[in-house]
């Protein structure tokens, strides 16, 4: 009989250390995975929330000046109320936009955070046993 080459033994040990490795690697991808798209869900629904109330808002914006645009006593009158109405919806407008830009920044840094982590240890732990290596 003979003997098995040096190191032959530690065959398995390093093989079920490497799939104990891979596997935390895994769940801790998958981990990251859920947590990234836990953040975008949550912001979809906050822009979902704002975008439908500031529609509720803007509706019953609109119904009241063309309500009082309706009343209007002179062609300068209604001229004036149009254009007031205008301005106050452009200016609503630009608000609003800005308001869901602000949140979907947030909602894309909160949603590839866990990722950018979870990347960033990736590379550190190959970098860290490349060096003990």
């Amino acid at each position: 009989m003979t003997t098995p080459p040096n190191g032959f033994n530690e065959i398995p040990a390093s093989v079920s250390k490497a799939f104990e490795d891979i596997n935390a690697s895994v769940s801790n991808y998958i981990n990251a995975v859920t947590k990234s798209s836990a953040a975008l869900w949550q912001g979809i629904e906050e822009i979902t929330r704002n975008v439908s109330g500031l529609s509720q808002e803007t509706f019953a914006r609109t119904v009241s000046a063309y309500t009082t645009l309706a009343s209007a006593k002179s062609p300068q009158e209604a001229i004036s109320t149009h254009t007031d109405f205008v301005k106050d919806s452009f200016d609503n407008a630009v608000a609003n936009s800005s308001k869901v830009s602000e949140i979907s920044v947030r909602t894309a840094q909160e949603a590839f955070s866990p990722l950018t982590q979870h990347a960033n240890e990736a590379i550190s732990a190959v970098i860290n046993k490349a060096k003990a290596k």
